[in-house]
């Protein structure tokens, strides 16, 4: 089995609940319990729900592939991504059986990682970007593979992640994808 990205985790939940209770806490003083409350769901809300159920397929998009199918997390909605924050572990895998493929077509795999990296040019960046150095990497250089159906729908299943951390392990795994994925097509 091959797999690609990260697993939904219960940082949403976590960083949720911790701004969430800080902030509440912090309003505890100046406004009554009930209003200091309803501040901290409000934050637990924006951070969980808002920050993450938009970000979730940008930051957890695990797939993964063995000789006879592709499994991976529907994420094209929001209401299915929130969903996957508060029921990670029981929410199904939606299956791709490789002969219902027709068609597949990469993207960025080309372009190697370190052309758009910032730490290769010599610039000189703050303390926060270097903690975001692995996003900004895969937002200025997506590489994914876009799987087209019999049915006519299309899947794109990300590989930035893999690509940002190892690109050498990542470049070898693609090519075993493309492999299997050849084999049902031919």
């Amino acid at each position: 089995m091959i797999t690609f990205g990260k697993k939904v985790s219960t940082r949403p939940i976590v960083l949720g609940l911790l701004y969430g209770g800080i902030v509440g806490l912090a309003f505890s003083d100046l406004l009554s319990t009930m209003w200091a409350t309803v501040v901290g769901i409000a934050m637990f809300c924006l951070i969980a729900l808002f920050y993450y159920g938009g970000n979730l397929p940008f930051l957890f998009n695990a797939w993964s592939i063995n000789d006879q199918e592709i499994t991976y997390y529907d994420m094209t909605s929001i209401w299915k991504r929130i969903k996957l924050i508060f029921l990670r572990d029981h929410v199904q895998h939606d299956v791709i059986k490789l002969e219902d493929i027709t068609d597949i077509k990469a993207y960025g795999v080309d372009i190697p990682m370190h052309a758009t990296d910032l730490f290769s040019w010599g610039i000189p960046v703050s303390a926060t970007t270097s903690v975001y150095a692995s996003a900004i990497t895969r937002i200025r250089n997506p590489k994914y593979i876009l799987v087209e159906l019999k049915d006519g729908k299309a899947v794109r299943l990300d590989m930035s992640r893999d690509f940002a951390y190892n690109s050498q392990e990542s470049t070898e795994k693609f090519n075993r994808v493309v492999e299997l994925i050849n084999k049902t097509l031919s």
